[in-house]
């Protein structure tokens, strides 16, 4: 799914990766009317906590018995999910090493997007825009440049095309990587064309 599309809550212009898709009754797969953010806020306030917990006691009368083998599966499921966490805490203690490599490893190749993860944290505690994305959203949008989207470099840091303190969004259409030296020099200036960094007059 490609293209764009506004949300009629929040009006902005966004990529149809960021709405929801569901099934027409052509049977066609189509984008939903909000964005995610605008469809988890609007679940939040139509959310009534008195009637959902009278539903569920009503159904607990109805059949005592569905819940209770419910309740019983829930604490297998709990004490599996603490065997297995415990497996893992004694696999990284005897693998010390081994997980240390591991990070470093992970932080050199993934520097950039490490980068961007930690610029959205920075966003979000400064109550700036943010439009949610996994991890695996944004490594599939690092994959798209060679390198540094200014001058081709590695791929050393991320780079908001129109900065946080101009206005911008922290979302994937905003993102890109870049190498330090070019992420330096563009600094907090917008408009922007890499031409600016040659010392060229923009065309904005």
């Amino acid at each position: 799914m490609t293209g764009s599309k506004i949300c009629p809550d929040c009006a902005r212009d966004l990529p149809r990766t960021e709405f929801g898709t569901r099934v027409a009754a052509s049977g066609n797969t189509v984008s939903k009317p909000y964005c995610r953010q605008c469809e988890r806020v609007r679940a939040r306030k139509s959310y009534d906590s008195a009637a959902a917990r009278a539903l569920y006691l009503q159904r607990r009368a109805e059949d005592p018995e569905r819940f209770q083998r419910y309740a019983r599966d829930s604490r297998e499921r709990l004490r599996g999910s603490v065997a297995r966490a415990e497996r893992a805490r004694r696999w990284r203690e005897s693998n010390a090493e081994r997980v240390k490599e591991y990070r470093r490893t992970y932080a050199t190749e993934n520097r950039a997007i490490r980068a961007a993860w930690e610029r959205g944290r920075t966003a979000k505690k400064k109550q700036l825009t943010v439009v949610p994305f996994t991890k695996a959203q944004l490594a599939e949008r690092w994959s798209m440049f060679t390198g540094c989207w200014m001058c081709g470099g590695p791929k050393e840091t991320a780079d908001h095309v129109k900065p946080l303190s101009a206005g911008g969004a922290h979302m994937l259409a905003n993102l890109r990587p870049a190498c330090l030296s070019c992420n330096s020099r563009k600094r907090c200036r917008w408009p922007f064309s890499v031409e600016m960094l040659n010392g060229t007059p923009s065309n904005h």
